[in-house]
């Protein structure tokens, strides 16, 4: 690490030595920031020492360098603590440099960094993930190609990784691929070729695309290893009068490797591993006095390379006979084609049955604002969930769900959603509902307010089991009472831990420099100081069993320097969950979440920010 900053630390002290005889330009920016916590203890040290703030202080520097428009370079530096002995780290650096035909960058590897490793879009997605600290790239258009180039280290060993491609006038797109890594005794690589684009005097879309596996045996002999080869052959939507054909042959070696090929479950070298399928699909608009498609499939998984495994035939018929509703009915059967010794070409035992069969309908009708969509699906062995049920005495394995989702808005101001399941086997019951009404009236007290209501019902219940029931609700306003004055106020009945909440925010800007805040938070979920703890007698104004949170704070701002002084904890902690979760877009989402920490009484906070 050490190593890697002196070097872009050269470069960049290089480049500022350059600017006398030269049009380049060097700009320096950056924080300083300061955070220092004070926490009174009987048994601690009651006096506190400005020197205090070193240690907690962090100093971030960026410096830009560009020349022209050819060359730039960005070195990101955090020297923290700042006191008393710096430790100095490097951010999302790069250097680089736009030229013709050839342009060259050197970064960190991140994927925050405006300079960073994408993904090569190769049909197979061999070139997918990045790896190691460092990336140095090279690309350029010769002849009408691309070439992107790259080396980073990977695993501790440098990898030399390449695509180029290149589009005919015929609208085909040709592709080349390499890639390996150097090992101790041998080099791990993969060399591909491709070709995509529409077809030629046809119509539709054709993939073809191999890769391989090889490792080197001698100088400049290399030789692959058992089946080490991958490919997929084929055409999406290839038209055949009224029909429009989807068909691909696809196929993972046992032996094929590739060390940055994407993972996700639905790329083809994690969905055909070790296994090769023959997939088709036909489509067919019918003639009739409303839209309607019927859509036919076929499906043949073997084992790699033609060892049988499963066959499947779907197909589905979709009809609108509304302009607001539509109707989709969709089944599937499945045969499983493994032998009764139940072994695969390895002689491995496989376990899982694929025999099974499913039918679907789904609906969606829109009305009164509202979108309303229910389904009815029944699932057979494979397509079921691995639960065996005993059906009047039999073991059986299958699943019948009914649903319906409901989403939408039937008045201004007002949004609704809906979700219920019913699974019939040793019942399973999800119920779920969710209502938000918002105002901006404010019966002329304050100068402008929004307040939201909202309320969250929900039930689930499995089998025999008592039903598990969780209804909450919430009610919060934003109002401006002033020019100068702002209030914030929220009451959620049930918070992460399932307690009530209610907390009121006051913030004032006495003027555009200075402006002060008074957080109230009353969590029925409460906290104290454990044993250990050395805030577990803290002088407290009264009894409350840690229940009440209070945060007041002044911040002020000198040119474009922050300075906040603070006092206690406001009780409030914003959620460290995936934006897919149900409360992050809610608007009690800034009350819900606990922040798993106690009032501290005798706390207060000093924190210092200064850009230049």
């Amino acid at each position: 690490m050490r190593k890697r900053l002196a070097i872009a630390t050269i470069i960049v002290l290089a480049l500022f030595m350059a600017l006398p005889t030269s049009a380049a330009t060097l700009k320096l920016s950056g924080e300083y920031t300061a955070d220092f916590t004070y926490s009174y203890n009987a048994s601690g040290d009651p006096v506190w020492s400005p020197s205090g703030i070193g240690p907690a202080s962090k100093l971030s520097l960026d410096l830009t360098f560009v020349d022209g428009n050819n060359i730039s370079a960005f070195l990101p530096l955090t020297i923290k603590p700042f006191m008393p002995t710096p430790s100095i780290t490097a951010g999302n650096w790069y250097f680089s440099y736009d030229g013709s035909p050839w342009s060259f960058w050197a970064a960190r590897s991140s994927s925050t960094n405006a300079k960073r490793f994408r993904s090569m879009n190769d049909p197979l997605l061999v070139l997918a993930n990045r790896g190691g600290n460092w990336a140095l790239n090279a690309n350029a258009t010769l002849y009408g190609a691309d070439i992107d180039l790259y080396t980073f280290q990977y695993n501790k060993r440098t990898a030399w990784l390449g695509r180029i491609t290149y589009p005919t006038q015929s609208g085909l797109t040709l592709g080349l691929l390499g890639y390996y890594r150097e090992e101790k005794n041998n080099v791990n690589m993969n060399f591909g070729a491709d070709v995509v684009g529409p077809v030629p005097g046809l119509g539709g879309n054709l993939t073809l695309a191999a890769v391989g596996r090889w490792k080197k045996t001698g100088p400049w002999n290399f030789e692959g290893q058992g089946d080490n080869l991958a490919y997929t052959f084929g055409i999406e939507g290839l038209p055949l009068g009224p029909v429009e054909l989807d068909a691909k042959y696809s196929a993972v070696g046992d032996d094929f490797k590739a060390e940055l090929r994407s993972t996700r479950s639905d790329a083809s070298l994690q969905k055909y591993k070790d296994s090769a399928a023959l997939e088709a699909e036909a489509r067919i608009s019918l003639p009739m006095d409303m839209p309607a498609t019927l859509t036919l499939g076929n499906n043949f998984w073997m084992f790699y390379p033609d060892t049988p495994k499963w066959h499947e035939t779907t197909g589905s018929f979709e009809i609108s006979p509304l302009s607001n509703l539509s109707v989709t009915l969709s089944g599937a059967y499945k045969a499983d084609l493994i032998g009764p010794e139940r072994k695969d070409p390895r002689g491995n035992t496989v376990t899982e049955n694929f025999d099974g069969y499913m039918a679907r309908v789904d609906a969606e009708y829109e009305a009164l604002g509202l979108t309303f969509t229910p389904f009815v699906s029944y699932e057979v062995d494979s397509y079921a969930d691995k639960t065996v049920h005993n059906i009047n005495g039999e073991p059986v394995r299958a699943d019948t769900t009914i649903g319906l989702a409901v989403a939408g808005s039937p008045i201004d101001d007002l949004t609704l959603a809906a979700e219920a399941s019913y699974k019939a086997e040793e019942p399973q019951t999800h119920l779920k509902g969710w209502g938000i009404y918002a105002t901006d009236s404010n019966l002329g007290l304050v100068l402008a307010a929004e307040s939201k209501v909202a309320a969250v019902a929900e039930l689930n219940s499995s089998g025999s089991d008592d039903a598990e029931t969780d209804i909450y609700a919430y009610f919060g306003t934003d109002a401006i009472i002033s020019p100068k004055l702002i209030v914030k106020t929220g009451i959620l009945s049930k918070d992460n831990e399932g307690k009530f909440v209610a907390s009121v925010g006051l913030t004032h800007r006495a003027s555009n420099r200075i402006t002060s805040n008074l957080t109230w938070t009353y969590r029925e979920a409460n906290v104290l100081p454990d044993e250990t703890d050395p805030n577990k007698d803290m002088w407290r104004p009264f009894e409350d069993e840690g229940k009440n949170y209070l945060e007041a704070a002044i911040t002020s701002t000198v040119g474009s320097g922050t300075l906040k002084l603070a006092y206690g904890v406001s009780g409030l902690q914003d959620c460290k969950c995936s934006s897919s979760a149900f409360h992050s877009d809610k608007p009690w989402a800034w009350i819900h979440h606990h922040p798993d920490t106690y009032m501290n009484w005798q706390l207060m906070s000093l924190s210092v920010k200064v850009p230049f």
